[in-house]
């Protein structure tokens, strides 16, 4: 059995990285690990992927660099083929991870197990030794060490054909239910310096970044531009110099302590349920407000989350989804606090948003949630799937290249 840690070469906190893990392997258990030429942004990304056919439509998220995630996965594709080719299992370390335990070569398991101790956010821990169904979280912990063979490597390449992500959250359980996990973990990512994702995505993974602040100047500018309906900003992590300068444009802050082991998102929910409204419209910072937006009370029902549905992310994964960058409600409805709590109490999922789908199956929906018209949340993958929307009141502006456009409309 091979065993490889994907290397940029000419990167030399790659490479010293890398051998890093190969000491590691070979100090805990005889493992014997070589590395791995990564691909990269300076490699022909978009003939890598015409070449095989991959669909990276869904690659581009908040915090990370999109041409890096998708050469990162591509690292990790390069590798299933090698595994197909060889019609045998290997190992797959990425140039972070450490080996603190043996990882014996006599493994049982049914197509991907992760070896990684999780490296972000919350996470169950499993109850039990040895090989088993992926209980930390719903997709693998980090990419940073896993086994494949060869059935796996090749399920996984077909679905990469149909729609890749970033490769922790490609690998998740809905999408491959084989998907297994060894405990105690034997390998752990000392994450040190990061070539995948953005600033937003670098502080503590995923906490407030001072860079993405004067976005809340652009936000409040479009805002008054076209609705004197009372603005409230909610500061989870503002500088004070902000703060001095929102307070004299806003009708009120509300501060959230920045608590430790969560991710921001995770707070907003908490956020709607302090709005100090009868009525709340919550729209999320990367968003352009391009029109008054106070009839979007003609479009809401009471006790009901009124929200606008993802129309590419239900297209791309055959379920409704709704997007929360936009949410009206009034009072404080059962399925706010209900979400609220869910985010509050050990989230597993990547986001806010995804927290709320899980707990929503078709009947909660008709129950819970009332659909507004497109116009209130264009996203900004709308536009790039062709969705014709008339009259649009709010632009939403998701993902990397979402931040990147924000960031030319103020530098113009």
């Amino acid at each position: 059995m091979k065993h490889y840690v994907i290397t940029i070469a000419d990167n030399e906190k790659s490479v010293k990285a890398a051998e890093r893990c190969i000491k590691s392997g070979l100090s805990t258990g005889g493992l014997t690990i070589e590395k791995w030429k990564a691909t990269t942004p300076a490699d022909d990304l978009n003939g890598i992927v015409k070449a095989f056919g991959i669909n990276v439509a869904a690659m581009d998220e908040v915090y990370s660099r999109t041409e890096n995630c998708i050469a990162a996965f591509l690292s990790h594709f390069s590798l299933w083929q090698e595994c197909v080719r060889t019609k045998e299992s290997i190992t797959i370390f990425e140039h972070d991870a450490i080996c603190i335990n043996n990882i014996s070569s006599n493994m049982v398991f049914k197509g991907c197990v992760s070896l990684g101790q999780p490296s972000y956010g919350r996470f169950n821990q499993p109850i039990r030794f040895g090989v088993q169904p992926l209980v930390s979280k719903p997709y693998f912990p980090g990419a940073h060490a896993y086994r494949v063979n060869p059935a796996g490597a090749e399920q996984l390449i077909q679905q990469a054909i149909m729609e890749a992500r970033p490769t922790d959250v490609f690998l998740n359980k809905a999408t491959f239910p084989f998907l297994e996990e060894i405990y105690p973990w034997p390998v752990e990512a000392k994450d040190t310096f990061t070539t995948i994702q953005a600033s937003a995505g670098c502080k503590a993974k995923h906490n407030f970044n001072q860079r993405y602040e004067i976005v809340d100047v652009w936000f409040i500018e479009n805002y008054y531009k076209h609705n004197d309906m009372p603005l409230s900003v909610i500061n989870f992590g503002m500088s004070q110099k902000m703060i001095d300068y929102v307070e004299t444009k806003v009708s009120s802050i509300g501060h959230l302590e920045q608590a430790t082991g969560q991710a921001t998102w995770f707070k907003k929910p908490g956020a709607m349920m302090n709005s100090p409204y009868k009525r709340t419209v919550w729209v999320d910072v990367d968003c352009e407000v391009v029109g008054n937006i106070s009839d979007i009370w003609n479009h809401c029902l009471a006790q009901k989350l009124n929200m606008c549905m993802d129309t590419p992310w239900t297209k791309r994964s055959g379920e409704e989804w709704y997007n929360s960058g936009v949410v009206a409600f009034e009072g404080k409805p059962e399925m706010l606090k209900r979400w609220a709590q869910a985010c509050f109490e050990n989230p597993q999922q990547r986001g806010d948003q995804e927290v709320l789908h899980a707990m929503l199956d078709p009947l909660a929906k008709a129950i819970y949630i009332n659909r507004l018209p497109p116009q209130y949340n264009y996203l900004r993958l709308d536009a790039i799937d062709g969705n014709k929307v008339k009259d649009i009141r709010i632009k939403h502006h998701t993902g990397a290249k979402g931040k990147e456009h924000i960031r030319s409309l103020m530098n113009a």
